[in-house]
């Protein structure tokens, strides 16, 4: 077994923090992205800005979700350290702009749920060709948690983004390569989500700090193990039907925890047999506070229809079955993941 995380992680007040990392690095010109025009109107990028006063900063504004490839080429420019403010999408360019450039990466999340801060992972698209592309880079070198910078989150980013974190964290927990290490950070995220994601949907500030807590945990335990078939399905949700990330891996959450527990010897991926996933299954309906799997997955459905999130949707069943099974998140699932098997689960989430 191993567990390699050389992120350094501060949680604190960005106004305390911020300046101290950045020292470390004795920086001349740093590049800072951040997301779309929000983190202007509310004052984040001023804040940056003043507190990184004596340094020449390039300004690079408006990632949007799902970016492609092309935007990380359009932002290198010359510079000794990265600095990303906002959410996952943000992040993940930063992470692959600092990697080409072989410069490190400071991360500065806004939002709770990807856990990309503390993950080698980045997600970008080709909506042309309407594919994802997981693309494996450095680590950033720090990662700032600091849960103030997420109480201006409406609240259905709030919803999607911690629905992420819980899915995130559960997968970790059936995934084929998960761990001892993987699995407190996987099973703390899981605990803290059930107990507090409904609250910060309501507005609860120490919820919402909690949270973040929450989103860090479930990227230090699938930094380790990957996602798996949640996550494989939720890419053409996202790409061709614009369903929110975290809102299209949770659509199918409630079925793969049912699916997953149905597993024989005969389909099963993990080498550790299929009694031992059926345990983890049991185990993540126990971190839920339930005992019985059906009661896990209602739970789950009853979740997202909670926070405001769609549990059915219209898609074209074709489209998304051929898109769906990508190789490097189906393998990761303890259960083979069958074509005839991913259409009975889809069914249930279509209109």
């Amino acid at each position: 077994m191993e567990y390699y995380l050389p992120t350094k992680i501060v949680i604190g007040s960005v106004e305390e923090e911020l300046k101290k990392q950045v020292n470390l690095f004795s920086p001349i010109r740093i590049l800072l992205i951040t997301g779309s025009q929000i983190m202007r109107k509310i004052g984040l990028i001023d804040k940056l800005l003043n507190l990184l006063e004596g340094y020449k900063v390039l300004l690079f504004e408006g990632v949007e979700a799902n970016p492609g490839p092309e935007l990380v080429q359009r932002i290198k420019q010359e510079a000794d350290l990265i600095i990303s403010l906002g959410g996952g999408s943000v992040i993940d360019v930063a992470k692959a702009v600092s990697t080409e450039m072989k410069k490190p990466c400071i991360a500065i999340p806004t939002t709770s749920g990807t856990g990309s801060e503390v993950t080698p992972f980045a997600a970008l698209y080709d909506m042309k060709k309407k594919k994802k592309l997981s693309l494996t880079v450095n680590f950033p070198a720090v990662a700032i948690i600091d849960y103030q910078l997420s109480l201006t989150m409406p609240k259905e980013l709030v919803a999607s983004t911690g629905i992420d974190a819980l899915c995130q964290s559960i997968e970790a927990y059936w995934s084929v390569y998960s761990g001892p290490l993987s699995d407190v950070h996987a099973r703390k995220a899981i605990e803290l989500v059930a107990n507090n994601l409904e609250d910060s949907w309501q507005g609860n500030e120490k919820a919402k700090e909690v949270m973040s807590l929450a989103a860090l945990e479930s990227g230090l335990a699938f930094s380790q193990t990957k996602t798996t078939a949640c996550h494989s399905v939720s890419y053409p949700l996202s790409i061709r039907y614009g369903i929110p990330h975290g809102a299209a891996c949770g659509l199918t959450l409630p079925y793969f925890l049912e699916y997953n527990y149905q597993v024989s010897k005969e389909d099963c991926l993990d080498k550790r047999g299929p009694e031992f996933v059926r345990d983890r299954i049991r185990e993540i309906v126990g971190f839920l506070g339930l005992k019985e799997i059906e009661e896990g997955k209602r739970y789950l459905i009853d979740l997202m229809k909670r926070i405001g999130l769609p549990t059915k949707i219209d898609f074209d069943m074709e489209i998304v079955l051929k898109e769906a099974f990508t190789p490097e998140r189906v393998g990761n699932n303890p259960r083979l993941v069958t074509e005839n098997n991913l259409r009975r689960i889809l069914k249930e989430i279509k209109k």
